[in-house]
């Protein structure tokens, strides 16, 4: 190799390294050296990266183990149904982040780095899902006033279910027809709920309509006769029939009784298709709208005469 003068070589004054230590690494590489070193760096790798796969399968193993010496813990010691479930989710999710930053840390990350980068990441997200947060806030508001539970039957605005689940940002519910809709926990807990479940007993009430031909005192004994016999019904609580309100054409009788929560709504259709079946029975006219057409002007029979 022909010897290379440093003097003649420029490098610009920011450079590092001074151009006699330039020169030496240029006469001196070696491409043994070079290529040995990316293998260790290679293996190195290699081994860094089974590793975390080997942490990641071990990890998630231990999760689902702790997880259900966790569900056990809280089946003894947690009574709320939907606590236990939120105290699950929030746990599951503590677990599998302090697993990813271990993996993380074993691929050769600076742990600091990552908090700061996980840091700035968070208050990205948290900023776009500043919704998301008060869902959160919600649900653990919900957890500890007990508006609802899971189980109860509810009615927020114009759905209405019962609760099947209160998750870390939704509540879903299962409607009559068996289709389950999610429920954001922010809204739940800042508006009105009408939690049908939560009291043992409940108001039964009904409205017939009953003709005017139909004297009141009948009809009213004919009905509160067989209603009366139904032992679902808390007499002791109290029962009225009155008449709720009259039209041109017809009236009608309100009945309200006390009952169980649990045998409201069988109470309320038994005795919806009973009351049909006394009507018909007793020959009470059908009540329908009337309309009374009066003529002011006389009638003139008289023939008209024509004459030639």
């Amino acid at each position: 190799m022909p010897e290379i003068n440093p003097e003649n070589i420029i490098l610009p004054d920011s450079t590092a390294l001074t151009k006699e230590e330039i020169v030496d690494s240029i006469v001196n590489f070696n491409l043994a050296d070079t290529l040995g070193s990316w293998v260790d760096k290679a293996l190195d790798i290699g081994i860094r990266v089974l590793l975390a796969i080997l942490i990641f399968y071990v990890g998630r193993w231990l999760i689902g183990l702790i997880m259900k010496g966790v569900t056990r813990l809280l089946d003894r010691r947690v009574e709320a149904l939907g606590l236990r479930h939120f105290i699950r989710s929030i746990a599951r999710a503590g677990l599998w982040i302090v697993l990813i930053i271990v993996v993380i840390n074993i691929l050769g990350f600076a742990a600091v780095s990552f908090a700061a980068l996980l840091a700035s990441v968070g208050v990205a997200i948290g900023m776009a899902l500043s919704g998301q947060l008060q869902n959160f806030a919600g649900g653990a508001i919900i957890l500890i006033t007990h508006p609802f539970r899971i189980g109860d039957y509810i009615v927020y605005q114009d759905v209405e279910g019962t609760v099947q689940d209160i998750g870390i940002f939704h509540t879903s519910i299962t409607t009559t027809d068996n289709t389950k809709i999610y429920l954001p926990n922010g809204n739940l807990s800042t508006n009105i709920i009408k939690n049908t479940s939560e009291m043992s007993t409940r108001r039964c009430q009904w409205k017939f309509l009953v003709d005017y031909d139909v004297p009141f005192e009948r009809a009213k004994s004919i009905l509160m006769t067989e209603l009366l016999k139904d032992p679902r019904i808390l007499q002791d609580q109290g029962v009225l029939a009155v008449i709720s309100d009259m039209t041109e054409s017809n009236y009608t009788i309100m009945i309200r009784v006390w009952c169980t929560n649990a045998d409201m709504w069988d109470l309320f259709w038994d005795f919806n298709g009973r009351a049909t079946e006394l009507f018909a029975g007793e020959g009470f006219p059908r009540p329908y709208s009337k309309v009374e057409l009066r003529n002011s002007t006389p009638y003139n029979n008289k023939e008209t005469e024509s004459h030639d």
